[in-house]
């Protein structure tokens, strides 16, 4: 249906006209024509079957589709990708650039080394996956300390200590009373929320640093003449805050872009790749599987 649709709205740049949709142009003429002699009708209708049969099925065609496609897919992900690196502050910036520059030097040593096109397909997909899932952490760290007071765990620790203190004595009134503990509830909550805050970070930067353990991982490998060994993309992640609701207005970025990584498994295709891996001047040996434990 879609190599149907390009055919139906197929242009033609005519000159001082700009792109003319030739087949819609066409189509209307016979219409015009039908009105002075019917038989233009079953005629253009003919014409019209037959045109976009032969070009929705012709090779050249689907593959110029395929690539305009693939550009508006890419600038899609980038203008989302934008967005969501808008949010970082700049020691996250750099965090994730200096991950993307591994990357890229993985990559850069697979094409010194001529390493076979499926395996350097396969563990770019999972170079690229590993990078998505570096920046949605980061992400998600950005809005879970978004907003977040100064005050410590202490300061309010030592605020609930001394309203505990207080409550004990006696000759409150019923006024003061009620309002100290209102106030003590208050703070237990906040150091409650305090404390998981503190956990979730800690969560994050684990898995943060798992992630760059893997791209590393990747790298040592990928130096080893002749050793360019499968890469997983499959990083068990410690962190609970990667849902929808941990993104704020960026959620339905972060969806689109979780969806368009799931439609391809980098690691399923991975694990499928050949055992070898060819290099100019050295025998190569079979690739192991890393794992992300």
């Amino acid at each position: 249906m879609r190599y149907l649709k390009e055919a139906f709205w197929a242009k033609m740049d005519v000159p001082y006209l700009g792109s003319i949709p030739f087949n819609v142009v066409g189509l209307v003429a016979f219409a015009l024509l039908g009105f002075g002699e019917p038989a233009f009708w079953p005629l253009g209708a003919g014409l019209e079957a037959a045109f976009l049969f032969f070009l929705s099925t012709n090779a050249r065609f689907q593959n110029v589709v395929d690539a305009q496609g693939k550009v508006e897919v890419e600038q899609s992900a980038e203008a989302q990708r934008a967005a969501l690196l808008s949010r970082l502050d700049s020691s996250q910036k750099h965090r994730l650039a200096a991950l993307e520059g591994k990357c890229n030097h993985v990559l850069q040593i697979y094409q010194d080394q001529q390493v076979n096109e499926f395996t350097v397909s396969s563990n770019t997909d999972a170079l690229k996956r590993l990078q998505w899932i570096f920046l949605k952490l980061l992400v998600a760290q950005h809005y879970l300390n978004d907003g977040a007071t100064d005050t410590n765990a202490r300061d309010i620790q030592a605020k609930i200590r001394q309203l505990e203190s207080d409550l004990k004595l006696t000759g409150l009134t019923r006024t003061l009373r009620d309002s100290k503990e209102g106030t003590l509830r208050i703070l237990q909550q906040r150091l409650t929320n305090l404390n998981r805050r503190s956990e979730s970070n800690a969560e994050i930067e684990s898995d943060l640093a798992r992630v760059e353990a893997q791209v590393d991982l990747a790298l040592e490998s990928a130096t080893m003449q002749g050793q360019a060994e499968v890469i997983s993309a499959n990083v068990e992640l410690t962190s609970h805050l990667l849902d929808s609701s941990s993104f704020g207005d960026l959620s339905a970025t972060v969806d689109a872009m979780d969806q368009s990584f799931a439609e391809t498994n980098p690691s399923t295709d991975a694990a499928s790749a050949p055992t070898t891996a060819s290099a100019p001047t050295t025998t190569s040996t079979p690739p192991t599987e890393k794992t992300s434990s």
